[in-house]
């Protein structure tokens, strides 16, 4: 989750898989309990940038992933899949 041009944006894995940013106006929350791992950073993006995010450590600890991700990186969606996506300690095949 992003302050982004001073409006909320979510991040999600949309139809097609692919992590992207979305306008929080574009969604319903139904419940309002973060995960406990969440952490917080302000970012110097400006008026027309990001101004903070909140989520999982390595996409708050990495000011170039939430931009790598926007961009459609596939090395940021790497990342993501690996580090973010899949919670600790889970399995993948």
């Amino acid at each position: 989750m992003a302050l982004f041009n001073s409006g909320l944006t979510v991040l999600v894995v949309d139809d097609k898989r692919q992590p992207n940013w979305y306008p929080m106006e574009l969604f319903e929350v139904e419940e309002g309990v973060l995960p406990a791992n969440w952490t917080f950073a302000l970012r110097n993006g400006g008026q027309a940038g990001t101004q903070a995010v909140w989520g999982h450590p390595r996409l708050v600890n990495d000011s170039a992933l939430d931009e790598s991700l926007a961009d459609q990186d596939s090395d940021a969606q790497v990342i993501f899949w690996q580090d973010v996506a899949v919670p600790e300690g889970v399995e993948t095949e």
